[in-house]
């Protein structure tokens, strides 16, 4: 379902906007986990 709403998103929006979007989701996972090691 998540993969079917992104196919419908990617074909809405620019691919600029996909690509930022997906920067920052990765930046965002990466600082997350940085965070979750610190803490535990």
């Amino acid at each position: 379902m998540i993969w079917y709403k992104s196919g419908i998103l990617h074909q809405r929006l620019p691919s600029e906007t996909m690509d930022a979007i997906l920067l920052f989701n990765a930046n965002f996972n990466t600082y997350a986990n940085h965070v979750i090691q610190k803490l535990f």
